[in-house]
């Protein structure tokens, strides 16, 4: 999994990603990686790509087009999945950020893909345990690490079996994750700007079978009150629970929060 159109200014937020096998993983590394080179890249980044950025600024229009082909054709070629969960960041940010339950809205977004490919292997009949990899560097990677060395202990640890963080360059599969996140977010964005059609490079990209999910401000607002609902949930438990061991409900407070004896 990649992200995509997380500055400040961004409209919209987007996490995506594919499933391989482990096989398919490797042909799609040895097939891709030919192409870099017959192309000078050293990888692929949507972002540059689509705006004659980076390693592609000495690139026609046309051959920067053919990359993005070539890229399709090895993703629908080697991938089984993909999925992309992309939300309204304007409003994401506006109503979290401040209380200990709110999750940074890259860490919604992964945790909202985990729910997605465990769907998918389960509508499949799939028994496959996942590696999940994400590309290295977010501000909020410490966080989204720890989110997903809780789904052990969720309904979804079933079929996880381990999560990193790489580098494109170390994980190539990344290269396609960062072309589906970027379509998702600059689908909303060219939507706000009143072109609500997908460009064609994003309808050639999608299969049937791929799964978008977008989380708009509305549904934004709707999470911020579950999580208010949690909230209250929760302290009204440990209140119950500790009703006459004040300082046992401190331990268990500092416990969930995963403070010390000093916070």
């Amino acid at each position: 999994m990649d992200e995509s159109g997380t500055h400040q200014e961004s409209v919209a937020l987007a996490v995506a990603g594919y499933v391989f096998s482990p096989a398919d993983a490797d042909n799609f590394s040895i097939s891709w990686g030919r192409k870099l080179r017959e192309f000078g890249l050293p990888h692929a980044h949507m972002t540059d790509c689509a705006n004659g950025f980076g390693h592609y600024r000495d690139m026609s229009k046309e051959e920067r087009v053919n990359v993005q082909n070539c890229l399709i054709r090895a993703i629908h070629d080697h991938a089984e999945f993909g999925c992309s969960t992309s939300l309204a960041y304007h409003r994401y940010r506006q109503l979290f950020g401040g209380s200990r339950f709110d999750h940074d809205a890259y860490t919604t977004a992964l945790a909202m893909n985990v729910v997605s490919v465990n769907k998918w292997a389960e509508s499949n009949g799939m028994r496959d345990k996942f590696v999940f990899v994400f590309e290295a560097g977010h501000a909020a990677q410490s966080e989204a690490d720890r989110v997903m060395a809780a789904i052990v202990n969720s309904p979804f640890g079933a079929r996880y079996e381990s999560h990193e963080f790489k580098d494109k360059s170390e994980a190539m599969p990344l290269q396609a994750a960062d072309m589906l996140a970027w379509h998702a977010a600059h689908h909303i964005k060219r939507r706000e700007e009143g072109h609500p059609n997908k460009r064609k490079d994003f309808v050639a990209l999608l299969r049937d079978f791929d799964f978008l999910l977008e989380l708009a401000p509305h549904h934004v607002d709707i999470w911020r009150r579950m999580m208010e609902d949690l909230d209250r949930e929760i302290v009204e438990k440990v209140r119950s629970k500790f009703s006459d061991d004040p300082d046992g409900a401190a331990r268990y407070a500092r416990e969930i929060l995963g403070l010390n004896d000093r916070d």
